[in-house]
């Protein structure tokens, strides 16, 4: 399970995933098996939208912006 946000890191975006993470919390179930053909950015993970959608500004500094979780999970898990 995803660890909550606690602290707001002094960037806009984080000071929202604070805000709305008990929504966020409730409201969301994934599935992704060994995540290979899961794409972190470009799958719907909440309801019709995706996360390069939802977070543009974090998107825009990703270097690897087809990266899957299988691979984020090797990298950073």
């Amino acid at each position: 399970m995803t660890k909550e946000v606690l602290t707001p890191y002094g960037v806009s975006l984080w000071k929202s995933i604070r805000i709305l993470w008990p929504l966020l919390k409730i409201n969301t179930t994934i599935r992704v098996g060994n995540g290979n053909k899961t794409s972190f950015w470009e799958d719907k993970w909440l309801g019709t939208t995706n996360l390069k959608s939802i977070f543009p500004e974090m998107h825009d500094l990703v270097v690897n912006k087809h990266v899957s979780v299988a691979e984020l999970w090797t990298q950073h898990g």
